[in-house]
Order: C-alpha cells, then sequence, then structure tokens
C-alpha cells in the first residue's frame, strides 16, 4: 500500500525500499507489541487489517473496482471493531489528493463520486448492523462526557510522541481526565492539533507533499473515533494500531522526498544509509523484544504497569493479585492499601 502511494506521486526505484523499510518499522515498533499481546486486542489486529486489505484490493485488482469488492475487508473489519469503519473517510481522502495511473481515461465525474460515495454506503450500513446487534445494557464506561473530549488532544500529542519516542509505555495508564479547560496539558494538547491540521492543510497544496499530507490525515482520522466516542480510560496504546500506519505513511513520504531529488548519492552514502536503516530497526526489534518480556508473565506485566503508572488502583490492585497467588501476603496487602 505504501508503495503505491509513493508511485503515484514520484516513481523511482527507491521507493520499494522505502516502503519496505516503512513497513518493516510499522512491524517491529515497540508501540504495537501490546496490541499483539494483548488478548482483547484481537479486534484491534483484525479490523486494521481490514482497512489496510481494503486499500491493498484496490490496488492490486484494478479491473474489479466497479464491482467495489475493494469494501468487502473493510466491511469485514467493522465487525471485529467499529473504527474500521474510517476507511471509507481514509479512501474519499486518497481519491481526492490522488489520480491513481491506472485510473479509467474515460472515468466520469459521476463515476469518481460513486467510487467515493458507495463505501461510506456500505459502512455505514455494516455500522448500523453492529449497533443493532449490540446489547441496549452495553455502557462505554466514561464517568464525565466532558472532561474525557477535553483530555485528548493531550492524549493524542502523547500518541504522537510515543511514536517517534516510545519511552514509558505502560499496559494500563494512570492519566485521569482534566477537570477544566485550565489545566495547561489542555491548551498543549489544543496547541498540538492546530499545529498538525495547519501541516495537513499546507502538505495538501503542493503535490510532492501529498504522501506525507495522507499520512498525517491518516493518524488524525483514524483516532478520532477513540477521540470523540468516551471510553472508560483516556488512553490506552491499542487504540493507535490503525492510526501508527498513517505516521508510517507519513515518514515513508518524507525520505521519498528526501531522496528524489535528483541528486546522485555515491556508494558510500548508500551504504552509510543502509547501515543507519539496519541499526533504526534492529533498535526497534530490540525495543520490541524487551516489551514482549514484561508480558510474559501476569506478575511481570502489572509490575511494569505499577512502576510506569503508580497511581494507578487497577493496576496495583492486580499486582496485589499476583502477590498474592505466590504467597507474599505483606507484599499483596500494601499494594491493596495503595489501590484503595
Amino acid at each position: 500500500v505504501i508503495y503505491r502511494v509513493l508511485e503515484i506521486v514520484a516513481p523511482s526505484s527507491p521507493n520499494l525500499w522505502i516502503a519496505g523499510a516503512a513497513a518493516a518499522w510499522y512491524g517491529l515498533h515497540p508501540a504495537n507489541a501490546d496490541t499483539i499481546n494483548y488478548i482483547i486486542s484481537l479486534s484491534e489486529v483484525i479490523s486494521t487489517l481490514g482497512v489496510v486489505a481494503s486499500f491493498a484490493v484496490y490496488f492490486v485488482f484494478p479491473r474489479l473496482r466497479h464491482y467495489y469488492l475493494y469494501v468487502l475487508p473493510a466491511a469485514i473489519g467493522i465487525l471485529a471493531k467499529p473504527p474500521a469503519a474510517t476507511f471509507a473517510v481514509l479512501f474519499a481522502i486518497y481519491r481526492l489528493l490522488f489520480r491513481p495511473k491506472d485510473a479509467r481515461l474515460t472515468e466520469t465525474r459521476l463515476q469518481r463520486i460513486a467510487e467515493i460515495i458507495v463505501p461510506f454506503v456500505i459502512c455505514v450500513a455494516m455500522l448500523l448492523f453492529v449497533r443493532n446487534m449490540t446489547p441496549r445494557n452495553w455502557i462505554a464506561g466514561a464517568a464525565n462526557v466532558h472532561n474525557y473530549l477535553i483530555t485528548q488532544p493531550y492524549v493524542a500529542l502523547l500518541y504522537f510522541k510515543t511514536f517517534f519516542w516510545p519511552s514509558g509505555l505502560s499496559a494500563d495508564y494512570d492519566l485521569n481526565p482534566f477537570t477544566t479547560t485550565d489545566d495547561p496539558r489542555f491548551w498543549a494538547g489544543l496547541g498540538f492539533v492546530v499545529v498538525f491540521v495547519t501541516m495537513s492543510v499546507l502538505a495538501a497544496r503542493f503535490k510532492k507533499t501529498r504522501v506525507i499530507d495522507f499520512g498525517l490525515l491518516w493518524f488524525f482520522i483514524a483516532l478520532l473515533p477513540t477521540s470523540l466516542f468516551p471510553l472508560a480510560e483516556v488512553m490506552n496504546d491499542h487504540r493507535t494500531f490503525l492510526p501508527y500506519i498513517g505516521l508510517v505513511i507519513a515518514m515513508a513520504g518524507a525520505a521519498s522526498l528526501l531522496v528524489n531529488r535528483g541528486v546522485t548519492y555515491g556508494v558510500p552514502t548508500k551504504i552509510a544509509a543502509t547501515c543507519v536503516r539496519a541499526l533504526f530497526l534492529c533498535a526497534n526489534g530490540y525495543a520490541t523484544f524487551q516489551r514482549n518480556k514484561v508480558w510474559k508473565t501476569e506478575e511481570s506485566l502489572w509490575r511494569d504497569v505499577v512502576t510506569k503508572s503508580p497511581r494507578n488502583p487497577r493496576g496495583l490492585m492486580n499486582y496485589g493479585n499476583t502477590l498474592m497467588a505466590k504467597g507474599d501476603y505483606k507484599g499483596a496487602l500494601d499494594y491493596f492499601h495503595r489501590a484503595q
């Protein structure tokens, strides 16, 4: 998918290597380890696969596009988790920003509009089906909708930071909803959103930077479902599994823009760039390996949670349970008191 998008803007041989490195970065990113290890987040993996598979089907089978079969994987993904419906918005942005080289030359304006509208209709129909199948007594768990919403800009800033510097990862954060907009973190988050949207608008104006724009918008739009729908926790790493694909696309677009400048690079420069890329991916792989070790046992997981999120009552309670199961009643009682 990344390769096809890069080829639309600036076809070149390095694009395949850039796309491969970007995909490897996403696969080795330590922030994604929690989503893979957390069994309840399997729905996140399936829904994300549905969105990516829909784009892949669209790219690989151009002759089947008028049957709209490319929407089918995303529609199935919605059954796993509703945020997969963002495919309709992401696809619409893709069609507005780019004109695929394999698009039908005789394509009319009505056909282009239909190619955008039909995915919306299918995804909305699947959302309505999922809503109808959801028990009426199910609640999302947010104690205060206003507090949840004003916290999300800052949460988006933390997600963005984690992508580039994945330190302090926790299976259960202790960030509490903001109670007022006087909190400086609210203004930091709001400033981030304003700058982010401004960058997206500016990047859309130039053809060479539209891949970057597409990636930034992917990140922003894929975050909206969990940002606007109040949930019990204001922050959770598995919610970035789909949005981080957007940041990977944006970084691949930036790398392609840097490489495809018409400058001829010598052999030493190419070797150095390859070594840097390999070291970077190895560093991510090592960090993911260390993160996976945290998930090895319940005790190691909740010990990490109480270390990273010391004011999380659920984490303190669960770690106390693991100590009690080992017979460490004194240690367990200490954590139970802290949780209380």
